[in-house]
């Protein structure tokens, strides 16, 4: 019985270590879109520095701000879309992103894609929602 015990402390243990690396380690990033501008968010307290690289002018360096939480900040003017990566501590750093693209040299880029819903997306959508919400509550 007690080893049985030991051996669930243990791999216990190694749950808990696996999912505060897995987790404690990955950097949150988050791109947000204003009228005037977007504003690319990166979460790495332990940075010493990081700078922003983007299509908009032709991948020049853009030195980053450091808020109190961690979060590295940089403005960017608007586009239609648009090609980026950040360089963490002097090594290109690729977030986890939603859309990604193979430059001209086989490395992935992350690429950033305004959201625009027409009127008549929201109403598909929203009636999409519904057919699958009555079926879901019909089962």
């Amino acid at each position: 019985m007690m080893d049985s015990i030991s051996r669930t402390m243990k791999f216990c243990s190694m749950l808990v270590l696996f999912l505060a690396v897995s987790f404690g380690c990955a950097s949150k990033h988050s791109v947000t879109q204003a009228s005037d501008s977007l504003l690319f968010s990166l979460h790495r307290p332990k940075a010493t520095q990081v700078q922003f690289a983007s299509s908009v002018d032709n991948f020049a360096l853009h030195d980053t701000a450091k808020n109190k939480k961690g979060d590295w900040l940089v403005r960017v003017q608007p586009v239609k879309a648009l090609s980026y990566f950040y360089v963490v501590d002097g090594s290109v750093y690729l977030p986890d992103c939603r859309f990604k693209e193979t430059d001209d040299f086989g490395s992935e880029n992350c690429l950033y894609q305004p959201q625009t819903v027409t009127l008549g997306q929201l109403s598909r959508y929203t009636d999409e929602y519904k057919i699958q919400t009555v079926h879901k509550l019909r089962r």
